[in-house]
C-alpha cells in the first residue's frame, strides 16, 4: 500500500508588499504545516508570494533535512494532457521538481 504524504500549495497575487510582518506570519504558517506532517509543498511560479513561500520552504528544508521536504512547481498544462501528482512528483509533460 502506498504512503500518502500531506501536501500544501502556496499561491498568491502577482504583486505583494513583502513586509517583515508578512514574512514572519508566512514562516509561522509553514512551520505549523510541517509540524502537522506536510512534506510536499507546491508553488505557482508567477507571483511575489509564490517566491516568498518557496524561499521560506527552501530555508526550512535545508535546516530540517530529517523531514524530507519535497518542493514542486504546479502549473496548468498547455495541452489537454491531464496533470497529476504521483509518487512525489508533479507531472504535466515534464518533471518540474526542484
Amino acid at each position: 500500500m502506498a504512503t500518502v504524504e500531506k501536501t500544501c500549495s502556496c499561491f498568491g497575487h502577482s504583486a505583494v508588499d513583502i513586509t517583515e510582518d508578512l514574512i514572519a506570519r508566512t514562516r509561522t504558517e509553514i512551520e505549523k504545516a510541517i509540524e502537522d506532517g506536510v512534506r510536499i509543498f507546491l508553488f505557482g511560479g508567477k507571483s511575489d508570494f509564490d517566491d516568498l513561500c518557496y524561499d521560506i520552504v527552501n530555508e526550512t528544508r535545508i535546516d530540517s533535512s530529517q523531514f524530507n521536504i519535497k518542493r514542486g512547481l504546479a502549473y496548468a498544462a498547455e495541452t489537454t494532457e491531464r496533470t497529476f501528482l504521483t509518487g512525489g512528483f508533479f507531472y504535466g509533460g515534464r518533471k518540474p521538481f526542484f
